[in-house]
């Protein structure tokens, strides 16, 4: 017992910043660079995208049928050839709110998304993603979305 006691004291003494004294992963959310602390950041993430790995792994594998839908619609370009079309026939722009793709908006380029009904998989048109999540909070129903409206537009 006493010797499991020690281990993991000098394991915790191993994992302090030779810098700053606080442990290595907590010395580098608060900014410091050194050697130690960088090649402990370098092993947390690998161990990270590992088990990201491991989780999109075994998603995969519990979700086959969600997976040949990706399939299908992805790899038969159904919605790479819609959206080309669809980038013509809305010259370049958003359905909702009319910005340009390539644009841009708060910093980022905007690109346009594919929208889709999720009840029949039908496409309605491309969306910047401000629109789309916006549709999307609103949990694309038009009664909830015209209530929103009157409310902006309402006078008190």
């Amino acid at each position: 017992m006493l010797d499991r006691t020690r281990m993991k004291k000098e394991n915790s003494m191993a994992t302090l910043c030779p810098e700053t004294g606080l442990s290595l992963s907590y010395a580098y959310k608060k900014g410091c660079r050194c050697q130690a602390c960088k090649d402990q950041k370098a092993i947390y993430t690998s161990r990270e995208a590992t088990k990201a790995r491991k989780r999109a792994i075994l998603w995969r594998k519990n979700n086959r049928h969600r997976m040949r839908e990706y399939d299908k619609k992805y790899r038969d370009n159904k919605w790479l050839n819609a959206h080309k079309s669809l980038l013509k026939k809305q010259k370049n722009r958003c359905k909702i709110c009319n910005r340009r793709n390539g644009k841009r908006c708060m910093g980022h380029n905007l690109k346009l998304h594919i929208d889709h009904d999720h009840q029949t998989g039908r496409i309605r048109g491309l969306l910047c993603g401000n629109c789309n999540v916006g549709l999307g909070h609103f949990r694309d129903d038009p009664q909830t979305l015209r209530a929103a409206a009157d409310y902006l537009e309402q006078k008190e």
